[in-house]
């Protein structure tokens, strides 16, 4: 019996502590991606609180764009948080991805409160010659000091398709087939026999 009185208040301290820690947890800022907003189109995969959206292109050529449209939502109220908020969207990763927003500043009102902004990724020059696979993440970065945390962001992987590649390819060398045996292909007027 002795025991249980004992247990109880410190069950009691332990929930308090518990809750009062949880108060001073920022609200972090929850991500989400309409699969339909991709351009291309490409898969959108939701798993444990991340968003990953991935991207299949044929070849990595330089000034190919990729975009899509992404909400962003603060967690629910236990927390000091401070709105409205204002926060900077960000990309981080992956150098050969050049990322612009729209806007690139978004403003939160409210727990809950929802905010959108357009990405479009570009690939920069350079060479990617042996690279497969491209990754990014974007983020929102709040105010400092007002107790909203960025969350997890969304994860972007653009992936190079073998598939697609080789059906450009074979397209390609199957054109070059058709362009050869096209009439009058690969054939030259005759020189008149004067000619030097």
């Amino acid at each position: 019996m002795r025991r249980m009185r004992a247990i109880a208040p410190l069950s009691t301290l332990f929930l308090m502590l518990a809750v009062a820690a949880m108060a001073n947890e920022p609200a972090r800022i929850n991500y989400s991606v309409e699969p339909s907003s991709t351009g291309p189109s490409a898969t959108v995969v939701s798993k444990d609180g991340e968003t990953v959206v991935i991207f299949e292109v044929p070849s990595f050529n330089p000034g190919t764009a990729l975009s899509f449209t992404f909400s962003m939502r603060p967690g629910k109220a236990v927390n000091r948080a401070v709105y409205p908020n204002y926060a900077t969207l960000a990309a981080v990763g992956n150098d050969g991805l050049e990322a612009a927003f729209t806007p690139s500043m978004v403003s939160f009102d409210a727990p809950l409160s929802v905010a959108t902004s357009g990405v479009t990724l570009t690939l920069a020059p350079g060479n990617y010659r042996g690279l497969r696979r491209l990754e990014m993440r974007i983020l929102a970065h709040p105010d400092p000091g007002t107790m909203l945390g960025e969350g997890p962001g969304v994860k972007v992987v653009v992936l190079k398709d073998r598939k697609a590649a080789r059906a450009s390819r074979e397209s390609g060398m199957l054109q070059d087939v058709k362009d050869a045996l096209a009439p009058g292909a690969g054939t030259r007027a005759a020189l008149p026999a004067d000619a030097p």
